[in-house]
């Protein structure tokens, strides 16, 4: 209890303290914050040498070509500069450098799959890039090697990553659409001609009732050596009700056929899926099934059932689904 007291008269005397000399207090705090500024000026006008890292982008290549860096992507410079310029760069400027290689003169080497830009050309064109009142002193490495790259274009086809779920009784009317289906891929030659396709990124669907229209970058397998174009595809699906049908159809037998021997049965039963749009145009003329080829095994000889019908037509399903044929006694 006293310490409580006790402290609570402490607080009372600093504050009154305070009210008392709060003058020369008010002033104490101006002088020394006049102070720091002075200091803080005479600090940042001062010239420092500091040392930044910069990435390096080139620009102006040709379409057909591209330069690989041989070395890292960043130099390093050497910069003379007053201290608040340097504050300001740190805070402000952006810590890249374009060097447009069209007004720049490209040496070759004696490798003449090399090509390099001299220390003083960068000197001049990284110099121009900083602040007036920067001096550019020196970078590393002084030098810039590039191998030259012929580069190939082709058109490969896109394929669509998409796992889709649908609601019971619906599914897609036809196949999903691609916009476009291919897509134009630069790079060099040995790289291009190992890619047969690009895939869209991952389409999750669920529950699906209706039609879907979705914009989908494109996978870049080597994005720092293939560039592609487009970069985005539209994927589409035309998504439906379908209702079962069944229904009994002769069976056509080619002469190969009918020269091995008699069938065992001469229609088949076929199950399957129509959309609900085409109940009333369906009919059952639009479904042929044919049995054109062998097979032979020890046990006996089947005709090969196949089934043409419309792209809307979906999952069938043919009972039975082999004919044995019997072969004729003479």
């Amino acid at each position: 209890m006293n310490q409580e007291n006790s402290s609570g008269v402490t607080v009372r005397k600093i504050f009154g303290y305070i009210r008392q000399y709060r003058g020369q207090i008010m002033i104490f705090f101006i002088c020394f914050c006049v102070s720091i500024l002075l200091w803080l000026t005479i600090k940042l006008n001062r010239h420092y040498l500091h040392n930044i890292y910069f990435r390096v982008n080139l620009i102006g290549l040709y379409d057909n070509q591209r330069l690989i860096p041989l070395q890292d992507d960043f130099v390093l410079l050497e910069i003379k500069a007053q201290g608040y310029q340097l504050l300001f760069n740190e805070i402000t400027m952006a810590k890249n450098l374009e060097i447009d290689l069209s007004k720049t003169l490209l040496k070759q080497s004696k490798n003449p799959d090399v090509v390099y830009i001299s220390g003083q050309s960068l000197m001049t064109r990284i110099s121009a890039q900083l602040p007036v009142s920067s001096e550019l002193l020196s970078l590393k490495p002084d030098t810039l090697f590039f191998r030259v790259e012929d580069i190939v274009s082709v058109k490969v086809a896109v394929k669509a990553n998409a796992s889709l779920e649908f609601k019971s009784q619906y599914g897609l009317c036809d196949t999903i659409n691609i916009s476009p289906d291919s897509v134009l891929i630069s790079g060099s030659k040995e790289l291009v001609s190992s890619i047969g396709s690009i895939s869209t990124r991952k389409l999750n669907l669920k529950q699906i009732d209706r039609s879907f229209n979705y914009r989908l970058n494109l996978i870049n397998p080597f994005p720092d050596q293939l560039t592609l174009k487009p970069k985005e595809v539209v994927v589409t699906g035309k998504v439906t009700r379908f209702i079962s049908h069944n229904v009994t159809l002769p069976v056509t037998f080619s002469e190969t056929v009918l020269h091995a021997g008699k069938p065992d049965i001469e229609q088949v039963e076929l199950r399957f899926l129509i959309p609900v749009e085409e109940k009333r145009t369906f009919s059952n003329d639009m479904i042929s099934v044919t049995a054109g080829s062998l097979v032979e095994t020890e046990e006996s000889t089947h005709a090969v059932i196949s089934v043409n019908a419309p792209p809307f037509v979906k999952s069938i399903t043919v009972s039975p689904d082999r004919i044995i044929i019997q072969q004729i006694s003479e």
